[in-house]
């Protein structure tokens, strides 16, 4: 009977062991990420009208095309300065026995303009805090500080 437990607790940690050597499965697509910007003058009034352009990297081609306002959602920011902005980025990660894990990542060009002031271009990810999230996270709150022509 001892024998019999021994070779059964063996096997169970022989079974367990060969789980978690299992590979993992690799899997690519997208994350729906939604971004708040909160656009506001440098003395933190907010600016009401400031058209906020979103672009893929995968799309800055089309900036010179006939069809820009066909190709690119602009968002317009309401009367407290907010705007929210759903974006699509790619993801990947992989698959095993605890679930689902991966980033997603940034690869949008942001572009901010706004009457009497100065529009800001930077990249997505500089404004964001980094190129690189978890999937856990899907949304972001931004202020983003224009500053007024001379």
């Amino acid at each position: 009977m001892k024998k019999f437990a021994i070779f059964g607790g063996v096997l169970v940690v022989v079974a367990l062991v060969a789980t978690l050597m299992l590979p993992s499965l690799a899997w690519d697509g997208g994350a729906n990420v939604e971004v708040r910007f909160h656009v506001r003058e440098s003395g933190r009034e907010p600016i009401k009208g400031a058209k906020v352009l979103v672009i893929p990297e995968s799309r800055l081609y089309m900036l010179s095309g006939t069809n820009f306002s066909d190709a690119f959602t602009l968002v317009v920011t309401d009367d407290r300065g907010q705007a929210i902005v759903k974006i699509m980025c790619p993801a990947g990660g992989g698959s095993g026995l605890f679930g689902k894990t991966g980033r997603f990542r940034f690869v949008h060009d942001l572009s901010v303009e706004a009457q009497g002031y100065r529009t800001l271009s930077t990249p997505l990810a500089n404004v964001i805090g980094g190129v690189h999230w978890p999937l856990s996270k899907r949304a972001f709150d931004v202020e983003l500080v224009l500053f007024k022509n001379p």
